[in-house]
């Protein structure tokens, strides 16, 4: 890291309290947005983790009437520049086809 990234993440690290607060309004804010829409989930706090909401993860399950990859490009229309959580996904790597094969199917991660 160069002096002027570190000079900048030192200006960073006095406000942290307060970016850590608005993100989290933001994230109690889409939680409540969502928690009516049947199809996504927005994951539950546990109540001894500190966090930094620095993403704001949902799992899109069958319920919804689209899929994860159609939301994905209609936000992207919207200029909402969201991204799949895991990608590329792990259980496509060549060490792992080798070691797996096609004895373990990945249906719920794709």
């Amino acid at each position: 890291m160069n002096e002027l990234i570190a000079a900048y993440g030192i200006l960073q690290l006095q406000q942290i309290d307060k970016i850590i607060a608005q993100r989290k309004e933001k994230a109690e804010t889409y939680r409540n947005l969502l928690k009516e829409l049947k199809g996504i989930k927005a994951f539950e706090e546990q109540k001894d983790m500190r966090y930094n909401y620095s993403y704001f993860p949902v799992l899109i399950t069958n319920e919804f009437h689209k899929t994860r990859d159609e939301v994905y490009e209609d936000l992207k229309k919207e200029n909402i520049f969201a991204r799949r959580y895991f990608y590329p996904l792990i259980s496509n790597f060549p060490a792992y086809k080798l070691a797996y094969g096609k004895k373990r199917k990945f249906t719920h991660s794709k």
